[in-house]
């Protein structure tokens, strides 16, 4: 994993391969593993960057998460001095690359998101306890070598509450999705995105969260939606090679 070069919280970033550049961004609770089967696969046509948002120095007073990180990744593409990329994100890190790409229109060449989930409007406490979980989840892991190896409680009781805070940020209530319940109602600046987006939901998920993709993205005229065969939440761990095809053929017919 190489650092990000001298500034304000760089971030830790691996890359393989060469070709247009694709950046592959995890979500809160997640880490850049997430990514593994699917980074090695579009390494043989692109130069796959995957960056750590664990070590970013996460929000600032008067800064959600989300901003906070989309202001860690802009710092990475000036500083690696990248042409337009594609940026690929998995769960809740896909309202960090949507209100990249709508800021920052000449720097992305495309927006593809995976199962893509948005913190709910009225979490933000919340949001804050799973950053400072998270920093625990790193701590153990440089403390440890890893969570296998951490203290068998310690480590069980993490993983189980990282899992329900994720799910209580993230899921839309069984049966229920009111208008507005989730933040900023177009994820990050949706309306801003002229680029081609391409959103994939797992075969296998929920029905409401498949609803929230169509309401949230349903308006773009250059989107393509796909679902990933054999996976639920979480397509790049558990159908990586379906999934990094369905982007291989998105990222290729783009640029």
């Amino acid at each position: 994993m190489c650092a990000g070069r001298s500034g304000e919280s760089p971030l830790p970033y691996e890359e393989a391969g060469s070709g247009p550049p694709v950046l592959l961004v995890h979500g809160l609770l997640s880490a850049p593993s997430l990514w593994n089967g699917v980074a090695a696969l579009l390494a043989e046509r692109f130069r796959v960057i995957r960056c750590d948002l664990r070590r970013h120095s996460g929000p600032r007073p008067g800064h959600g998460l989300a901003e906070s990180r989309t202001n860690g990744l802009l710092t990475l593409i000036e500083r690696l001095d990248l042409p337009p990329v594609h940026l690929v994100a998995h769960g809740s890190g896909c309202p960090t690359v949507t209100a990249l790409a709508s800021r920052t229109r000449e720097r992305v060449r495309t927006v593809a998101v995976v199962d893509p989930v948005v913190p709910r409007s009225d979490s933000a406490p919340a949001i804050q306890a799973a950053w400072h979980l998270e920093n625990l989840l790193q701590w153990l892991a440089v403390a440890y070598g890893s969570a296998v190896r951490a203290p068998q409680h310690v480590a069980a009781i993490a993983a189980v509450v990282a899992q329900q805070t994720h799910a209580s940020l993230c899921e839309p209530a069984p049966g229920v999705f009111p208008p507005g319940d989730f933040a900023g109602g177009d994820m990050g600046g949706l309306h801003g995105i002229s680029c081609p987006v391409l959103a994939l939901t797992g075969e296998h998920s929920s029905t409401e969260s498949k609803a929230m993709v169509a309401k949230l993205f349903g308006g773009l005229p250059a989107l393509r939606w796909a679902e990933v065969p054999g996976s639920g939440r979480h397509s790049p761990r558990e159908a990586p090679a379906a999934t990094a095809l369905l982007l291989q053929q998105f990222l290729t017919a783009n640029g």
